[in-house]
């Protein structure tokens, strides 16, 4: 065994622990089991853990253990599928926390749009030109190269727009935060972090295109599971904080929920005393003048500074 092949069973097994780690963190922290949230982490979670054990395969193939060439390419492009749109759902689900109201429907609707369509346009050609490389035809796998830039590349584009909007709509709300308080609530705070996390998760998708451009293709497939795994615990780091304010328990909504906006945490304090929840209808009041009314199912940690029956519950 030589070095690369020591650095990929390390890159691979820490993608397998991160991922079983998040199976039990998910399960343990969510109070309700359901919605696009829950079952994206879970989804992306099992892709992380099939594309890592297809390149364990994979190993055990070319060292004479086996002749299964078919199930190494299961294992990955299943794995790959799963976990590359399953990370996009997961972004996408979570986008309702910053942007609501007619605008906010036609982001999500069109960004789910563009997610989907990269499966038909990226995933699907990728896949056959993988299974189509068995035949050791040079135009073939010359094209499966040029194809693999290109489904990276694209890629990149889906996850880079995705936290894109995050970023920009989340800078807009900490302005506006800012302009009425100027404390550093932590509010404030989690906003921050959140711009922060999705600016570094563009960075590590950034890396893995400029190592497939330079040609370092198998140091970009030793490090994309890997990468993956640690995009999606990043994920986990922004919901933790939003439970540490408001002190309540993550649940999820279904996607046909009216959206629920961050600019609600914003704007009102976590901190609740009884007579507050007593005259929760004149805060609520106060707020609606500049955000939408919220489900009491909106997905998220439950915030009962805002309505015994509702917020983010």
């Amino acid at each position: 065994m030589n070095t690369r092949e020591v650095l990929e069973f390390i890159c691979n097994g820490l993608a397998i622990w991160n991922a079983f780690e998040l199976f039990a963190t998910v399960f343990m922290t969510f109070t309700r089991y359901g919605g696009v949230y829950f079952w994206s982490l879970l989804v992306t979670a099992f892709g992380i853990v099939l594309h890592s054990l297809g390149y364990f395969r994979l190993y055990a193939v070319l060292h004479g253990h086996g002749n299964l060439f078919y199930i190494v390419f299961v294992l990955v492009s299943v794995g790959w599928w799963t976990m590359v749109t399953g990370q996009a759902f997961v972004l996408w689900s979570r986008l309702h926390l910053v942007v609501y109201g007619f605008r906010g429907r036609k982001i999500l609707f069109w960004t789910k749009t563009m997610i989907l369509m990269d499966v038909i346009l990226l995933h699907v050609p990728t896949t056959v030109l993988t299974f189509s490389s068995t035949t050791q035809s040079k135009s073939t796998i010359r094209g499966y190269g040029i194809m693999e830039k290109i489904e990276l590349i694209g890629f990149f584009v889906q996850e880079t727009t995705l936290s894109s909007i995050y970023i920009w709509e989340a800078t807009k709300l900490l302005r506006k935060s800012l302009q009425k308080d100027d404390r550093q609530s932590d509010s404030q705070k989690v906003l921050k972090q959140l711009i922060l996390i999705n600016a570094i998760i563009i960075a590590m998708d950034a890396g893995l295109v400029a190592l497939e451009l330079a040609s370092l293709y198998t140091l970009q497939t030793m490090l994309k599971s890997l990468v993956y795994s640690i995009k999606l615990k990043f994920e986990f780091v922004i919901l933790a904080r939003l439970m540490g304010i408001v002190g309540g328990n993550i649940t999820t909504r279904p996607p046909e929920d009216p959206p629920k906006p961050l600019d609600a945490i914003v704007t009102i304090k976590p901190e609740c005393d009884s007579k507050q929840r007593h005259d929760h209808a004149t805060t609520t009041k106060t707020v609606a003048s500049e955000v939408v009314e919220v489900p009491p199912r909106a997905m998220g940690p439950r915030m009962d500074c805002i309505a015994p029956s509702g917020g983010l519950a």
